[in-house]
């Protein structure tokens, strides 16, 4: 119920009929908490084939408006698919904690997604008609999606150390594990620029593909033992503890970006 009013969405499914008690039709949860000293609630329910969003006892439009009320992370068994899965479960994880503290990321994030969804669409059909316009959409919104990654995986990296030296059975792997945030985007280029002439570049080859190749949808966090993936390394337990070592991580950022809060952890 917790991770559900904390993002929007269980930490088990993202489909929120799934969510719902056997032999039951609907559901909906609420909380009441304290936030910097002021009182509010959020709730969420689902009656099957429409979710109802509440925050202060008023509806609101988007699960996206529960993001940053009531903090926490959750942990469960399925926080392996981190390690063993594809590249938008590890998008997702940094995304999910950027946007608890900064509503302008889920904005940029939505922006991009939506430019690059309709520059898909025009490639599909070999069109150029407006493709510009996306394109410079496309390059401003992900070129923040990219900066606010890559500055999170920075500070992230180093407490996914920290949480890892607490559990004996990685001392082995310590100093052979590697943790890198990878993204097209050069360090030391202008990102929008080099997103804008990129795009503009690739067009052609990319209408053969009938899909976007640059862009903040092909970032990925790498997590590598003596140069090869973890999944391809290390036992289930070992890759387990790393999954937890990953969430604590996540919860120390938080706790430290929030200041006046104490998120919560959640652990299944």
């Amino acid at each position: 119920a917790l991770s559900l009013l904390i993002v929007g969405a269980s930490f088990r499914t993202h489909l929120l009929k799934e969510a719902i008690s056997f032999g039951q039709e609907s559901f909906f949860v609420e909380a009441s908490l304290l936030s910097s000293g002021v009182a509010r609630s959020v709730g969420l329910g689902y009656d099957g084939s429409k979710r109802h969003v509440m925050i202060n006892k008023r509806s609101a439009l988007s699960t996206k408006e529960l993001i940053g009320i009531l903090l926490g992370v959750s942990s469960g068994l399925s926080d392996i698919d981190l390690l063993t899965q594809a590249p938008f479960l590890r998008r997702r994880y940094l995304d999910e904690q950027i946007a608890e503290i900064d509503p302008y990321f889920v904005e940029q994030l939505g922006r991009a997604n939506r430019a690059l969804q309709q520059r898909n669409a025009l490639l599909r059909i070999r069109s150029m008609e407006a493709i510009h316009v996306w394109e410079e959409m496309l390059a401003a919104s992900a070129s923040y999606v990219i900066q606010q990654r890559r500055k999170t995986a920075q500070e992230l990296i180093p407490l996914i150390f920290f949480w890892l030296g607490h559990f004996p059975p990685l001392a082995v792997i310590q100093n052979g594990l590697e943790i890198r945030y990878r993204t097209q985007v050069p360090l030391e280029e202008d990102s929008v620029s080099w997103l804008k002439a990129q795009l503009e570049a690739k067009r052609s080859k990319e209408m053969d593909y009938k899909t976007t190749l640059i862009g903040h949808h092909r970032d990925d966090l790498l997590f590598f033992y003596k140069g090869i993936s973890l999944k391809q390394t290390l036992s289930l337990g070992q890759l387990r503890l790393v999954a937890l070592a990953i969430r604590l991580a996540e919860w120390s950022l938080l706790k430290e970006r929030a200041v006046d809060e104490k998120p919560i952890f959640l652990l299944d």
